[in-house]
């Protein structure tokens, strides 16, 4: 550090000195800026501590838990400047950096640390398979990468995380974060559900518009109740903690009735128009399906092509997919990217970005494989082979952006009319890789 130190200062054009000098120039009478200054050189030194260090767990974990404090003030109108998709990039491959040298000292017989069924019977199998002087390592660690997927408003990819974490958190004050993260990832994703599939304006249903839906739709308000009421028992549990505590750091945030602001808003679309510069230049669409036995319960999303000089880049939001180069139209290769199956719509998005990771369309959601994990759409297993029938290739298009306007549609929208009308690389690397 003091070798490298008197050329920082003497060049003043790295991103720690430039986070220093933000952070020294950020006017004192207004606390917000001056806390969002020293947030982002928090970032930048666990950055330069990381370059060091790269298997740092207290860095890495850190640096995710600074970008979620960053973004909850932001959100709650704390704070006045929000993290940028960089930061975010950032901290959820520290996050998973952090989980995977948690999942290197399991034994092979050991299964992945995030076990998206959230049954008690999967959720038992995974605190037996993992050692004990792990949970609280391995309960740290998700519950970083649960709080930065809940930053973006990844509700249902959070929940997933933040249930393991849950598992494996010993009965210890220092773990309640992890119960609260959980039980507002659950409040969320019951919301973005509920917003998407009955999007009618607040106040505009009679007392009694529950009578007049569809059976499909009346299917769906009971998932939606149901995640409320695990919503509820995550929360309580977590209030009744508090109450034995003299510091008490989540007093009037349990509230099972109030969602948190951090996860109200779609931030990758809020932060994708506030860092595009401009109107987008492309716009993502989902073509009909196919169906592939070769993918077998998983979904498969073909890389689209673009014409043009300029490198475009696809980038999958979900499960730590990392993106890959988009070929040009008369390139005869187009790869297909394999993605674990999931049950929810919003757990896998897909966004076109450029080489210095700027983003050139929308986030495009993608929904579940048919008949992955009993997702709608399912129709049994395919005869001699013991896959899923139902298609499950997602195949994407790329257009080219010719309305001033474009870019501007709601995060994961579609023209598929709602249930109430029918009745996922580092962002540092250099040459970015699967």
């Amino acid at each position: 550090v003091r070798t490298e130190a008197p050329a920082e200062t003497a060049t003043g054009t790295t991103p720690r000195q430039q986070a220093r000098g933000a952070a020294e120039a950020a006017p004192r009478n207004h606390p917000g800026e001056v806390a969002a200054a020293f947030l982002q050189l928090s970032l930048h030194e666990y950055q330069e501590a990381l370059k060091r260090d790269p298997t740092n767990t207290a860095a890495l974990n850190q640096f995710a838990r600074v970008f979620w404090q960053w973004r909850l003030a932001a959100a709650d109108g704390v704070l006045s400047r929000e993290p940028t998709l960089m930061h975010a990039r950032e901290a959820e491959w520290n996050a998973r950096r952090a989980v995977s040298i948690v999942e290197a000292k399991l034994d092979r017989t050991s299964p992945r640390l995030v076990v998206s069924d959230r049954s008690g019977n999967a959720q038992g199998q995974l605190a037996r398979a993992v050692p004990k002087y792990l949970h609280p390592p391995a309960a740290t660690a998700l519950g970083s990468l649960g709080a930065v997927l809940l930053a973006q408003a990844r509700a249902h990819e959070a929940l997933e995380v933040l249930a393991s974490a849950q598992t494996l958190a010993p009965e210890h004050p220092m773990f309640d974060d992890v119960r609260w993260m959980l039980g507002h990832a659950l409040r969320c994703a019951a919301s973005r559900e509920f917003r998407t599939d009955f999007p009618a304006p607040r106040g505009s249903r009679g007392p009694r518009w529950r009578e007049t839906i569809t059976p499909a739709a009346a299917a769906r308000l009971e998932d939606i109740g149901a995640l409320r009421q695990e919503a509820a028992v995550a929360l309580d549990r977590v209030r009744e903690r508090q109450r034995t505590r003299e510091g008490r750091p989540f007093a009037g945030r349990t509230d099972v009735m109030t969602s948190l602001e951090v996860c109200r808003q779609d931030w990758l679309e809020l932060a994708s128009k506030r860092e595009g510069h401009g109107p987008f230049r492309y716009v993502l669409r989902e073509e009909a399906r196919e169906r592939r036995t070769s993918l077998c319960g998983r979904l498969g999303v073909r890389v689209p092509r673009v014409s043009g000089q300029e490198a475009v880049y696809l980038r999958v939001w979900g499960g730590g997919v990392e993106r890959l180069r988009l070929e040009a139209e008369e390139d005869a290769r187009s790869d297909v990217v394999p993605l674990p199956p999931t049950t929810s719509r919003f757990y896998y998005f897909v966004q076109l970005e450029s080489e210095d990771f700027r983003p050139l369309s929308l986030a495009l959601a993608l929904g579940p494989a048919a008949g992955a994990g009993g997702a709608a759409g399912a129709t049994g297993a395919a005869p001699g082979t013991g896959c899923p029938e139902g298609p499950n290739l997602v195949k994407l298009a790329v257009d080219r952006s010719t309305d001033p306007g474009a870019g501007t549609a709601e995060l994961g929208s579609s023209d598929a009319p709602t249930l109430e009308a029918a009745g996922a690389d580092r962002p540092d690397a250099g040459a970015p890789t699967r």
